[in-house]
């Protein structure tokens, strides 16, 4: 043992510079970011920066700074680096900690890769003095998505890194949009140890769609309810960063949804009849719904052009992945010919096999490419033949209906269905409309949708894309979250996502937050295992009770106490009991429809009905700016809700027949029927007097045919009756009146063809009469036989029939009662009709009709505009239905279908909104010949079923002329004021029987 002082000073010396350097290699290892509320950081960028390294990086300044009071400065990397002056107070720059934000040169000395990556991927690692927080940022050269979904022009691996970070790091929570939702621990020190991490979306698509509740109807009950423009585009940004938060996006481009939207009728309906497709009645579908057609599917001629529209897209497209091939969303029926037919049992099988036959030829043409399915409406259910789908196929599959996880039954249907498909595709999206839903009940079904995420993920799933998160953040935002969450890590464990969501966003009251929202899906999963099916007609909040919501209440009223004086705890949980103020009074009026649906309110309960309605509106006024509840939506159902309670009973559908009409007789209520799922109905004669119909089922007209033992049928279904005429009959005109067909029907009368009632899928619900005259017998039996064609949802004779004649000779009138103005407004001041360059060129008409016109029974009706001059190529013209006051730019303007479009006809994406009423094409002319033509040339149209609907309505109404593809050279005449002759005038000409 040594005994020399100066030995022993050596050992302490050395103890002590050893216990120095393991304090150096302590302090090495946690690297300071934020110290008593001071800088101990700057953040630097690329010399270069792309877009998304600049959103990062002052994104991460910004939560730093509002956690701890510290502003971190932002510097390109070579200027801070080659500079001596940068001080972080005081101290030296080389000793600041940096957070390194994108791809600069630190990543190259040591040896990081960002290409190596996976897609969207990022890595969070510290190296010496650095933090990287780096990911890939592609570019998407093709800025495309899908509806109401913002695409970033970039991915965002280096946004994702930051949010990461500032999640696992720091504690950052985004659990609503809006400054409340945003949970930012307050703290005097940041810092953090060794990292070493990487990170990667699991799904290429995640996709959960933000628009539309912005724009249109939703719009303008914002703004009846005083939140402005401004305010209201704030929101939408305060939701795209909600979103962007919760690193939702995409490094999936794929472009077009309904290939066969856009102009094929137009391109092909004259040299390809045979490409559309073919219809129970044996027409081919050669007219459109707002441009969407259906197409013979089989047809190797559509599948070629499929093929060469989409190849030539992508090839003006290289950086884009996919194109989507969609039957377009419109009711009609699918093909019915025989190749289509023999293609499957079922639609799905149908469009499947289509589907794969495009994409095999595609992969041919352009390996590597994607086609984009979608399984859906009447294809929903998987294929019941072998077809298979090709790799390069990305199928998006929807689901049953909108109630998701309301209704156990359906949920569990489309469940099954999912598998089904899944068993055919390699690539599936998940794409529910789950949150389209949006009464003001609260609910939580985060443990079934972790459930299916986490199934499906085992099941073929890459993405998913949900539709649509309202501002209902106070009944469903608990969903919305898991959602979001799930998106990035489909495999996470729901349970300590929602404890996460409680214990951060409510602090001290966390334990009683987390109960409510137990309580809240014990509810939930209560309502759907009562509810039957999609189709009841009850409202949700029919399930819910008043007892149930005062329960929630007072868990609430516990985390108030728990809250101990924490103000921003307190306002969230404001913020959750605004949903449960709005489901009580929804609760009272949802058992107060059911009831006034039974039996007549009280003089009492009507008081009270009107006092909650009051108050419902009163609510959506003092709520208009808030997260929590869609007032929006809750505000444009007033009318309706009103008209539930207060209706008086529906007016028959026969009520004006006797002020034109004697009625003779009602055809017997119960008739022969047989489904026609052959379509042979027609070649084998089952109209014909001879015809054996001894093993039809009976049925009764006055009724849908899924409510007698025909449930979810579409198609072709006959009907056979027979009648006795009166003899006094001899001599007279007889018709047949139909209350309504649902939604085509073709009438026979005694094996002789009498007529059609064929105005597509909108004929449903109308009244019309088919002349008998010269095929009825009087004083003999009278077969009469009725061939039904439904496309969709119910179908039939659902109301009676009856035999009537005409009470005196039709009066033909023109241009009575009319008058035709323009309005001056921002809309235009032309005096004239006139169709320009425009994009979106639109012409206004406005009528002023009768004021008795609802005295009088409209037999006919067209629609005369006539042309100054036309030249240049043919032009075809869609026409809609202006409401009352659609002059008026807070007012919407309305379809007769009840779409609507916003101010001029367009809507959001320069489209208009809705059906038209009419489709109208014009032939190419010299301007020599309109000027010489007698009369002149002019746009026609029929409309007499939309005088109809104006008879009994206020007399301004007005039409909207929208020229499609827009082209110059046609100008229509001026209105009747200025017109020179009175063939010149644009004309409302009708025939009508007078009241008696």
């Amino acid at each position: 043992m040594p005994t020399n002082k100066y030995v022993w000073l050596h050992i302490l010396l050395s103890a002590m510079l050893v216990c120095l350097l393991l304090c150096a290699g302590q302090a090495s290892a946690d690297l300071s970011i934020v110290s008593d509320g001071h800088a101990r950081a700057v953040i630097l960028i690329p010399d270069d920066p792309s877009p998304v390294v600049c959103e990062a990086a002052d994104e991460l300044a910004r939560v730093i700074e509002k956690a701890s009071g510290a502003r971190l400065l932002i510097y390109p990397e070579n200027e801070y680096e080659g500079s001596q002056r940068v001080r972080i107070l005081g101290w030296p720059g080389s000793t600041a900690t940096r957070l390194v934000v994108g791809d600069c040169q630190v990543l190259e000395k040591n040896s990081i890769n960002l290409s190596e990556l996976p897609p969207e991927g990022f890595i969070i690692k510290t190296v010496g003095n650095a933090v990287i927080l780096a990911g890939r940022d592609e570019p998407h050269l093709d800025n495309r998505a899908g509806r109401g979904q913002r695409l970033p022009s970039y991915t965002r691996g280096t946004w994702h890194a930051v949010c990461a970070f500032l999640e696992d790091y720091v504690g950052v929570r985004w659990l609503w949009p809006g400054q409340l939702g945003e949970v930012i621990p307050a703290t005097k020190n940041i810092s953090v140890g060794p990292i070493d991490r990487t990170g990667a979306p699991a799904l290429v698509s995640r996709t959960l769609r933000l628009g539309d509740f912005y724009n249109g109807p939703f719009l303008a009950a914002g703004l009846d309810l005083g939140v402005s423009l401004q305010q209201q585009f704030a929101r939408s940004q305060q939701l795209d960063r909600w979103a962007d938060h919760q690193r939702l996006g995409s490094s999936l481009t794929i472009a077009g949804t309904e290939f066969t939207k856009d102009q094929w009728l137009d391109k092909f309906a004259v040299d390809h009849p045979d490409w559309f497709a073919l219809q129970p009645s044996g027409r081919r579908l050669l007219s459109a719904d707002g441009h969407r057609v259906r197409m013979c599917l089989s047809n190797p001629g559509v599948i070629d052009e499929a093929v060469r529209q989409i190849v030539a897209y992508l090839d003006a497209h290289p950086n884009i992945d996919g194109f989507g091939l969609a039957p377009s969303d419109v009711y009609g029926s699918y093909c019915v010919c025989p190749n289509c037919q023999a293609w499957g049992p079922t639609t799905s099988d149908l469009v499947a096999r289509h589907v794969a036959a495009v994409a095999q030829k595609v992969a041919g043409l352009r390996p590597g490419k994607l086609i984009h399915g979608l399984a859906y409406h009447k294809y929903v259910a998987p294929p019941q033949s072998d077809v298979v789908l090709p790799v390069n196929v990305v199928l998006s599959y929807v689901g049953i209906d909108y109630f998701g996880y309301l209704c156990d039954t359906d949920h569990q249907k489309s469940t099954e269905y999912w598998d089904g498909w899944a068993r055919i595709a390699s690539n599936m999206i998940w794409r529910p409309n789950n949150f389209i839903l949006s009464p003001a009940m609260p609910r939580n079904y985060t443990t079934k949708l972790g459930q299916d995420f986490h199934h499906f993920y085992q099941d073929n799933m890459i993405g998913v894309d949900f539709d649509r998160l309202f501002p209902n953040w106070a009944i469903d935002g608990l969903n919305y979250y898991v959602v979001a969450r799930l998106c990035w890590d489909p495999t996470a464990d729901v349970v300590q996502i929602v404890d996460d969501y409680c214990r951060k966003g409510f602090g001290p009251a966390a334990p009683a937050v987390r109960r409510y929202f137990a309580e809240l899906e014990k509810l939930t999963d209560e309502v759907a295992a009562a509810r039957p099916h999609h189709d009841d007609t009850r409202h949700l909040s029919a399930y819910y009770s008043l007892d149930q919501i005062a329960a929630l209440h007072a868990i609430l009223d516990e985390a108030e106490q728990l809250a101990a004086g924490d103000a921003t705890v307190h306002a969230r949980i404001a913020f959750l009991r605004e949903g449960l103020d709005f489901a009580e009074i929804e609760v009272a009026l949802g058992h107060a429809v059911q009831q006034a649906q039974q039996q007549k309110p009280s003089q009492q309960q009507v008081t009270q009905i009107r006092n909650l309605l009051a108050r419902r509106q009163q609510l959506c006024q003092e709520r208009s700016g808030s997260w929590a509840v869609n007032v929006a939506d809750l505000s444009r159902s007033q009318p309706w809700l009103e008209e539930q309670l207060f209706a008086q009973p529906e007016a028959d559908i026969f009520d004006d027949l006797p002020n034109a009409y004697n009625e003779i007789m009602q055809l017997p209520q119960e008739w022969k029927f047989h489904l026609d799922t052959q379509l042979a109905g027609e070649q084998q004669k089952w109209f014909a007097p001879d015809y054996d119909d001894s093993d039809w089922a009976k049925i009764t007209v006055g009724d849908f045919w899924e409510n007698q033992g025909y449930e979810d049928y579409d198609g072709a279904g006959w009907y056979r009756t027979t009648v006795q005429l009166p003899a006094d009959l001899a001599g007279q005109q007889i018709e047949l009146c139909f209350g309504a067909a649902d939604e085509v029907a073709d009438v026979w009368v005694n094996g002789t063809f009498a007529g059609t009632h064929d105005i597509g899928p909108q004929g449903w619900d109308k009244r019309f009469n088919i002349d008998i005259t010269s095929q009825a017998k009087p004083g003999h039996k009278n077969l009469i036989v009725v061939h039904v064609i439904d496309s969709d949802r119910m179908g039939g004779l659902w109301k009676p029939v009856k035999v009537i004649t005409p009470k005196t000779t039709l009066i033909p009138i023109k241009d009575a009662w009319l008058r035709s103005n323009f309005p001056d407004t921002a809309y235009g001041k032309n005096p004239s009709l006139a169709v320009g360059a425009d994009d979106w060129f639109r012409s206004v008409l406005i009528w002023q009709l009768p004021e008795n016109l609802h005295k009088v029974t409209i037999r006919s009706a067209r629609v005369v505009l006539p042309l100054r001059y036309h030249v240049g190529s043919a032009s075809s013209y869609s026409v809609h239905a202006l409401a009352q006051d659609f002059y008026e730019p807070k007012v919407n303007w309305n379809t007769t279908d009840g779409a609507t479009a916003w101010p001029g006809g367009a809507g959001a994406d320069g489209a208009l909104a809705g059906a038209p009423v009419a489709q109208v094409s014009l032939e190419v002319i010299s301007e020599e010949e309109a000027e010489a033509a007698d009369p002149p040339p002019a746009l026609t149209f029929d409309a007499t079923e939309l005088l109809r609907s104006w008879a009994d309505q206020e007399p301004t109404h007005g039409l909207l002329l929208v020229q499609d593809p827009p082209q110059e050279g046609v100008t229509l005449v001026p209105h009747s004021r200025e017109a020179d002759k009175p063939a010149l005038r644009p004309r409302l000409e009708f025939e009508y029987v007078p009241a008696q």
